[in-house]
Order: structure tokens, then C-alpha cells, then sequence
């Protein structure tokens, strides 16, 4: 054994360059570095993307909540001015009859007719897909087709009558992220009855 030692210390000092199976080594080696490297960095990247598309499902969802709550807002409003106003409770026009199935409502910024009292809102239609709204980054509005922001989410608002002071309300919003798996987030609120 010591034999083979001093053949290849001697091989090494003639040559001064590296044997065959040392260089194997070393590129086996880099090469298994790089790959933990490039997966590490796909993974990153992947990541991102998912926390993108959830920052916006959020914004969506919050969108469809403080919709919610101007709705509630003008209801309250409008009780104020009896005479001047259409509906007879603060809740009117706000909320379904839960135990109807997952119904919703579809409330877009860009309509603000339907935060009006006495309107009502539109039914959730499953295919309708939120989209930004035309110059702007942070508006919402719904599209029949595909949408232009990535994962085609849709929101549907859900609100259920509590008692005659409150009223659940829910903005779900779905997506699919990049490996076509379908995610949702939801936003829960308790709206109260803020007449004085």
C-alpha cells in the first residue's frame, strides 16, 4: 500500500497536474452544487410568484369587504333622513338567507350604484372573473372572459344575517396558482348596526 502511495505522490510532483479520478470527483462535486443552487433559486422565484398572487387576492378580498361596509355606511345614512330615504332597516339589501347554499353577491368598485340604499346587489356568477380596472392598479372590476391579472381570480361576498344588530360578512377570493392548483382566501367581518 505504501507502495501505491509513493507512486502516485510521485506521479503528482512529475506531472504537477490532478488525476483523472480526483477531476471526476471535483466536477461530480460542482456539478451537484450547482444543481442544489438552480432548484434553490426555481423554488424562489416559485415562491414569489405564490406571494404575489395572494398579496392580490387579498386586495381583492379587502376591496369586496370595505364595498361591503360603504353599502352598510349609506344604509345607515339614508335611516337618518327618513324622508328622504327608500328602506325601512339599516340591513336591508346587505345579506341573503344563508341557509340558501354559497351564494353571494358580485360588488365592484366601478359600480357605485349598487352601494346606493334601497339597490340591490348583484348574485355571485361563477363565471365571472375579476379584472383591473382600466388605468388604474388598485381597482377592481369583473370581466366575463379571462382575466388580466395571472391565476383568473374570482370574489364572491357573503354576508348572513346575525340578529337584528349584526351581520356576517365574507369576501372569498379564489385563484389558481402556477401549478394549476386552486387556492382561496377569505376575509371575515362582523358589520354592526352603527345607528346612533
Amino acid at each position: 500500500m505504501d507502495f501505491v502511495k509513493r507512486i502516485v505522490k510521485n506521479a503528482r510532483l512529475q506531472t504537477g497536474g490532478f488525476t483523472l479520478l480526483e477531476v471526476l470527483v471535483a466536477v461530480a462535486i460542482t456539478g451537484g452544487v450547482l444543481a442544489l443552487f438552480l432548484n434553490s433559486v426555481t423554488l424562489m422565484f416559485r415562491s414569489i410568484d405564490n406571494a404575489e398572487r395572494k398579496y392580490i387576492a387579498l386586495k381583492i378580498a379587502q376591496e369586496g369587504m370595505e364595498l361591503m361596509i360603504s353599502k352598510r355606511n349609506n344604509n345607515v345614512i339614508c335611516l337618518s333622513n327618513p324622508t328622504a330615504c327608500d328602506i325601512t332597516n339599516w340591513q336591508e339589501h346587505l345579506y341573503h338567507s344563508c341557509s340558501a347554499g354559497p351564494q353571494g353577491y358580485e360588488i365592484f368598485a366601478d359600480d357605485p350604484e349598487s352601494l346606493l340604499p334601497g339597490e340591490t346587489l348583484s348574485v355571485y356568477h361563477q363565471g365571472h372573473y375579476v379584472c383591473l380596472t382600466e388605468g388604474t392598479f388598485d381597482r377592481f372590476t369583473h370581466c366575463n372572459s379571462s382575466s388580466n391579472i395571472e391565476g383568473s381570480p374570482q370574489r364572491r361576498v357573503r354576508s348572513c344575517r346575525i340578529d337584528d344588530e349584526k351581520i356576517e360578512v365574507k369576501s372569498i377570493v379564489t385563484w389558481v396558482d402556477r401549478s394549476g392548483a386552486a387556492k382561496s382566501v377569505t376575509i371575515e367581518k362582523i358589520l354592526f348596526n352603527t345607528q346612533p
